[in-house]
């Protein structure tokens, strides 16, 4: 790659190295500078960097947009002298969705195991592909990164601003897991009474079917191009890449059959009326059905069907997406044998190697009605992190803490580390309460009882079971 050397207004001199993000508006490269990122926009007319600085201008207006404090959104930093464009703060220890998640062709990892080993004996394609789901974090990974991600653009949503252009090139995620999600590449941010009069930038392969009609962009728009990032890179199959863009199923636009795909023209592939664009016998990607819960499945429908892709406003819509993500995400189990994420609410049991770990549930009750379900497998001396959402539901104030740890040793189950906000008590046999603080040892079965009077009147009900 040819060296592109930038300056900004300061006068500082910016080495641009390596590409690692690409939209329908311009490109984001890591520089020499630790941690700094560089935006540089297209022109539109011959799609190179644009040399016009006047463009620039617009970069400080998004300073003034009301973003809520500390929302995992790189704003512009500096501007610069030679080209339109600006620098923006990203942590060299973070990488796109697209890196991270996305099916590689030149994938190679030394990883395996006894039931991938088997699986190469019938079918080495397949055992690598596993292999490199596994490695790249599996299904819990791309679960808690995209319900992040879902998170920021629900509260910027909340605020009345639109993203546009999302795709899996400027969503970005901590290398070694999912402590950090951030949005980069924000310079589209406004409000939706003013994307949704204007013909806006898109990725294509994420762009919702208005958008590419010239249309504006609006909060629907995003949750369509969210669902397509979220459901590609979760299941490695495009929704509307099936059998219409073989070869020699639409020989009068074969070249451009995939445009078409990328543009919503074909019925997504489970289309439940209209199955002309269903998935081929020698489709690649993850089995769906063993990856997509059925939950998930209806809000993906919602969004990819025909009255979905036509009338946008019976999307799923990212509060809901948060949510039903978040539900998703706390009843998947990790197989400790092959390795590989199920979803684990009808049995402990795993679908890819029929091994059955022990597994911790938690059934939350207030006022007499479940309120969360919880379930994680569980492995000796292994900490497990149990998530403030069992106690409060889902809120972007909660989506990093902890409600309190559990962990098996030699001595039995032990939960401690307790969140401040809450009184625990556990309950005893005689139905009595006793205070908890720093560590306990609990019962394959009991009930946790958790008080806090400014939240709820009543107590909240915390039902364990391991089994």
């Amino acid at each position: 790659m040819m060296m592109i050397n930038v300056t900004d207004i300061t006068g500082e001199p910016i080495l641009l190295l390596k590409e690692i993000s690409r939209g329908g508006q311009g490109a984001v490269y890591r520089t020499d500078h630790p941690n700094l990122a560089v935006k540089l926009e297209f022109d539109r007319e011959n799609m190179e960097y644009s040399r016009d600085v006047s463009n620039n201008e617009k970069f400080n207006f998004l300073r003034l947009l009301p973003l809520p404090d500390n929302i995992n959104i790189t704003l512009p930093q500096v501007v610069l002298s030679d080209y339109a464009g600006y620098t923006m703060t990203l942590l060299d220890d973070m990488e796109s969705f697209e890196s991270a998640f996305a099916y590689d062709f030149n994938f190679e990892t030394d990883y395996t195991n006894d039931w991938l080993e088997s699986i190469k004996e019938c079918n080495e394609t397949c055992a690598n592909d596993f292999a490199q789901y596994i490695v790249t974090g599996g299904l819990r990974r791309r679960l808690e990164a995209y319900y992040k991600c879902a998170m920021v653009l629900s509260i910027l949503h909340s605020v009345g601003l639109v993203y546009c252009d999302l795709s899996s090139n400027n969503i970005f995620v901590s290398k070694d897991g999912t402590k950090a999600v951030w949005l980069i590449d924000a310079d589209n941010i406004n409000f939706q009474s003013y994307t949704a009069k204007n013909g806006g930038y898109y990725t294509p392969g994420y762009a919702a079917p208005e958008i590419i009609k010239g249309k504006g962009s609006t909060f629907y728009s995003d949750c369509y191009s969210f669902a397509i990032s979220f459901f590609w890179n979760m299941t490695w199959i495009h929704p509307f890449m099936g059998v219409m863009t073989e070869e020699g199923i639409d020989d009068d636009f074969a070249d451009d059959s995939q445009d078409k795909a990328y543009s919503g023209e074909y019925p997504w592939i489970l289309d439940k009326e209209d199955d002309g664009n269903c998935l081929g016998e020698d489709a690649s990607g993850m089995p769906i059905d063993m990856i997509v819960s059925h939950k998930l499945m209806k809000y993906f429908d919602r969004t990819f069907s025909s009255k979905g892709k036509d009338r946008r406003h019976t999307r799923t819509t990212m509060f809901e997406w948060t949510n039903v993500i978040a539900e998703a995400m706390d009843s998947v189990l990790r197989c400790p044998v092959c390795g590989m994420d199920y979803n684990g609410n009808g049995s402990n049991e795993c679908p890819w190697c029929e091994n059955r770990p022990v597994v911790i549930e938690l059934i939350t009750k207030i006022n007499d009605n479940d309120f969360w379900m919880y379930r994680h497998e569980i492995i000796e001396n292994k900490v497990i992190a149990i998530p403030l959402r069992v106690i409060e539901g889902v809120k972007s104030a909660n989506v990093d803490r902890n409600a309190f740890y559990l962990k098996k040793e030699e001595k039995g189950y032990i939960i401690s580390d307790f969140v401040e906000d809450y009184d625990f008590q556990l309950e005893t046999e005689d139905k009595g309460k006793v205070s908890i603080y720093g560590e306990v040892v609990i019962s394959e079965k009991c009930r946790l009882i958790v008080v806090n009077s400014r939240m709820y009147s009543e107590p909240v009900i915390i039902e364990v079971v391991i089994r």
